[in-house]
C-alpha cells in the first residue's frame, strides 16, 4: 500500500505530481515510452500505463513476466527490456510482443548467470542493471554495463560507497535497503551535462553522480565486493566491504529522495 509514481524535482527533491498505486499493488519497473509511462508490479500480473504529463492512469493490462522487476526502453532500438529478478533479460516490442531473450553472462567471471537482474536504465547504447539476488539472501550495491544484444556483461560500477553515506537506519538493514534506482539523463546539447542519477531502498539521499572514465573493475574486485550469487566462486567470495565508487562514483551533490 506505500508505492506510487512520482515526478521529482532533482535539485530539492520536491515532489511536483504523484499518483499512488493500488492497495494491493507492489509496484516495480518504470520506463517511459514516448508520451507513456509504463510501471511494471511484482506479483500482481498486470502492467499500468501512465500519461506522463498528469501521471493519470490510461489503463492496466497483462504482464508477460510472473514477477515485474525492471524495465527500460532504448528509442534507439525501439526495443523494451525487462527483468524478473533472476538471470534472464527479455526483449519486447513496443506493442508488449517479446522478441528474444538472454541470459546474462560475465564472461571474466565465469559461466554462472548473474542472478537478481533488477533495475534497468539504458545509458549511452548499454543496458544498466543494478543486482539484487535477493532469492539467495544477498543484496549487491553493485551496476552491471549489459551488451542488450548479446547479454554479455562489459563492466561493472562498484556503488558501494554511496551506501556508505546513508544513515544507520538504512546500512544496517544491508539485505533490505538496497540500490535500486538507476535513472540517465543524456545532454540536451554539448553544453549541457549528463546527468546520472541513483538511490535505493528506503535511501536518504538521491545521488547525482558523474561518469569519467576510470580502469575497469577486475574480476577479483567485483567477486570480493559485488555480493553476487556466483556458485562456482563460493570460496574466493566473501562479506563485500564499503569502497570507494569507481568508474563514475564521484558525488556531484545529492537531494534528498
Amino acid at each position: 500500500g506505500r508505492s506510487r509514481v512520482r515526478r521529482v524535482e532533482p535539485a530539492s527533491g520536491e515532489t511536483e505530481i504523484e499518483t499512488k498505486n493500488a492497495r494491493l499493488d507492489f509496484g516495480e519497473g518504470l520506463t517511459v515510452i514516448d508520451e507513456v509511462a509504463l510501471q511494471l508490479t511484482w506479483r500482481e500480473r498486470h502492467m499500468i500505463e501512465y500519461e506522463v504529463s498528469s501521471l493519470e492512469i490510461r489503463r492496466k493490462l497483462p504482464q508477460p513476466i510472473r514477477e515485474g522487476w525492471g524495465a527500460a526502453f532504448d528509442s534507439g532500438r525501439d526495443l523494451l527490456y525487462m527483468t524478473d529478478g533472476s538471470s534472464t533479460l527479455y526483449t519486447y516490442r513496443r506493442d508488449y510482443v517479446e522478441t528474444g531473450r538472454h541470459v546474462v553472462v560475465d564472461p571474466q567471471l565465469g559461466e554462472d548467470p548473474i542472478e537478481g537482474l533488477n533495475e534497468l536504465e539504458v545509458v549511452r547504447g548499454e543496458l544498466w542493471a543494478n543486482v539484487y539476488p535477493m532469492r539467495h539472501h544477498r543484496a549487491s550495491n553493485c551496476i552491471a554495463r549489459i551488451d542488450p544484444t548479446t547479454g554479455k556483461v562489459l563492466g561493472w560500477l562498484d556503488a558501494n560507497a554511496l551506501l556508505a553515506k546513508q544513515s544507520e537506519r538504512v546500512r544496517r538493514r544491508r539485505l533490505d535497503y538496497v540500490l535500486n534506482g538507476v535513472a540517465f539523463r543524456a545532454a540536451a546539447d554539448p553544453a549541457d551535462d549528463e546527468h546520472l542519477y541513483l538511490t535505493g531502498k528506503q535511501w536518504d539521499y538521491m545521488f547525482d553522480v558523474d561518469l569519467r572514465d576510470a580502469p575497469s573493475l577486475g574480476p577479483s574486485h567485483v567477486k570480493q565486493h559485488c555480493d553476487l550469487y556466483l556458485p562456482s566462486s563460493a570460496p574466493q567470495q566473501r562479506k563485500p566491504r564499503v569502497v570507494a565508487g569507481t568508474r563514475a562514483a564521484h558525488r556531484r551533490h545529492h537531494a534528498p529522495s
